[in-house]
């Protein structure tokens, strides 16, 4: 709550506009890109005495330059663009080490201020910030306090409150030999730091032997070469560790095994903390086999997946489990091998008709599971309609397609399938009708892949009476029937001027918006948005759904802020209510008065 000042905003007036379809000439040429407008400024640094930033990159993107601008900044941290049209304009500005500036943004990362430019105008006086990003860096020994070297380090973006809970990486360093990493570049936030494999080249499984077994290999090897040693082996003595398959474990800061018992590590821009030490052992990896039957004897050609469970990763630290397989007369046993500790699930779909599935979630604490059993059922199908409601043709391809909303997505390492199973997308056929197959009991998001510039957006998509493009929806054991998904070529726009009691106009705040309905307040939901008020002090949000929303200025707003719903709660009490109709555009005035709060 400290990251943001909110702004007590007067209600002014709203006015509401005929909705403008778009333009029916698909040939026609794109915006002229040659104007007589001029922006131009300098790039500095965030230091007490700022310094010029030489030879970074300056971006100036806006609809009227639909490929952009770019240009790089002298040895005096200058840059220009001249031959502009008049237009709206956003200016970022990116070089390796620093965090991505925007101009008028408040702090780094942040989003920029809208440049309003007319036709022959000079902007030559922009000053656009640019802060060093924060760095992290420590030691890594391993279990006998040597310097583990080679050794690659992760640091991991802790999502915000609400949010998909996955660890995206951010950053990577390798240790040096010393045993020394610096992740450089870190965007201000809160990082859980991990080790991964090492780098490549190195090996990542170590084979731990019995002593007795050791001593025979080596008498084995003294009878083949004809060498014998001076003095005959010595009785075997205790073994040191457990036999079997042994990996460089993830370890956590401060030198844990989990995302749950690992230390955040929170850094301010151009911060560089240090001491980040802890130390990677050895972990046991486990096997897991099972069988795979079907109901009706017969072995059919299967996909499988593993996943972890909990806080997700984007990939599988350590050592990626290895996959077997064999079929038998009547079922398939699979085997896991170099199965790092943690929980997992494995998903199980047949590759063609009749689709079935299975899927189990285990636990792998360095004992081998040797008794798993999956058993498949049939797959789920999802059966449904796409309606058009507009006057633009429809696209011409059109497919609907089903993701997983969990976040962690797919992939493959060796003969390793990691994540999801992908459900195949379904064509839309000549009557509006679609079928997706294959399903196996989840949670996911609806979409279809119709690009925005068909003039089309997806209004609703509705499964079972319920809007899912605002919610994420189970799929059970069930088919699915009578799902609707309806497109609309009306666009909405909720827009509008910030101004100050003497109604001079204030740029540089932001916009929150967010629907009156709390249970809407979901992370990376369509309804949340913000804007910024441009040098004009006008603020544009375009293409949310219809609905009852809140407006409300602020002088400063995280993005993280729009999915907390203790500041929407801190937020409602001032805002402006907004009824936003289907293809409306209406406009809502703004202004600030009183103090900050």
């Amino acid at each position: 709550m400290n990251r943001w000042a909110l702004v007590l905003t007067v209600f002014l007036g709203a006015t509401t506009l005929v909705a403008q379809q778009p333009a029916r000439d698909r040939g026609a040429a794109p915006p002229n890109e040659t104007g007589t407008a001029v922006i131009a400024g300098v790039v500095v640094d965030t230091e007490p005495q700022a310094q010029p930033v030489r030879r970074a990159i300056v971006t100036l993107v806006g609809a009227e330059i639909p490929r952009g601008r770019t240009t790089i900044t002298d040895d005096a941290g200058r840059f220009s663009f001249d031959r502009l049209p008049a237009g709206r304009f956003m200016a970022s500005v990116t070089k390796a080490g620093y965090v991505t500036g925007a101009y008028g943004a408040t702090r780094p990362g942040h989003a920029g201020v809208p440049l309003q430019v007319e036709a022959a105008k000079r902007v030559t006086d922009l000053r656009i910030t640019l802060a060093r990003g924060a760095v992290i860096m420590g030691a890594i020994r391993d279990m006998t306090g040597e310097p583990a070297a080679n050794m690659t380090v992760v640091a991991f973006r802790v999502p915000p409150p609400g949010a998909i809970q996955t660890l995206v990486t951010t950053a990577t360093a390798t240790t040096d030999d010393r045993g020394v990493y610096r992740i450089y570049g870190l965007m201000p936030g809160t990082y859980v730091v991990a080790t991964a494999l090492r780098a490549a080249g190195a090996q990542s499984d170590i084979v731990a032997m019995r002593t007795a077994d050791v001593d025979q290999m080596l008498r084995e090897l003294q009878q083949r070469t004809g060498v014998s040693t001076a003095a005959p082996l010595p009785a075997p003595g205790p073994d040191l560790v457990p036999p079997g398959s042994y990996a460089w474990a993830p370890a956590f800061y401060p030198g844990v095994s989990s995302t749950v018992s690992a230390t955040t590590i929170k850094v301010a821009a151009g911060e560089e903390r240090s001491g980040v030490d802890f130390a990677v052992q050895y972990t046991r990896m486990a096997t897991i086999q099972g069988t795979l039957r079907s109901p009706d004897g017969t072995v059919p050609t299967v996909q499988f997946a593993i996943n972890t469970l909990g806080l997700r990763l984007q990939s599988l630290l350590g050592s990626t489990p290895t996959f077997s397989s064999e079929r038998l007369d009547s079922s398939r046993t699979f085997k896991y091998t170099s199965t790092a500790p943690g929980r997992y699930a494995i998903s199980v779909r047949t590759a063609s008709d009749p689709m079935l599935w299975a899927r189990a979630e285990i636990e792998v604490l360095g004992d081998d599971i040797s008794d798993l059993q999956l058993v498949l059922q049939p797959a789920i199908r999802l059966r449904g309609r796409v309606a058009f409601e507009g006057t633009l043709a429809p696209p011409g391809t059109l497919s609907v397609t089903l993701t997983a909303s969990n976040g962690a997505g797919g992939g493959a390492a060796g003969s390793t399938q990691l994540g999801n199973l992908h459900v195949s997308n379904a064509a839309v056929d000549d009557n509006g009708g679609f079928e997706l197959a294959g399903i196996v009991p989840d949670s996911y998001r609806l979409g279809t892949n119709v690009p925005a510039s068909s003039g089309w957006s997806l209004r609703s998509a509705v499964v079972n009476g319920r809007d899912v493009l605002d919610y994420p929806f189970e799929i059970g054991a069930a088919n699915i029937s009578g799902a609707a998904l309806t497109f609309s070529d009306r666009h909405t726009q909720l827009s509008g001027t910030l101004t100050t009691a003497a109604r001079a106009v204030v740029p540089g705040y932001f916009i929150a918006v967010f629907p009156a309905d709390r249970a809407l307040w979901r992370w990376q939901s369509r309804r949340l948005t913000s804007a910024r008020t441009g040098t004009d002090g006008r603020w544009i949000v375009k293409d949310l759904p219809p609905g009852e929303y809140l407006v409300v200025a602020l002088t400063d707003l995280d993005p993280d802020d729009l999915s907390d719903q203790k500041v929407l709660e801190s937020l409602a009490p001032s805002a402006v209510k907004v009824t936003l109709a289907d293809g409306e555009q209406k406009t809502q005035d703004l202004r600030i008065g009183g103090r900050p709060q």
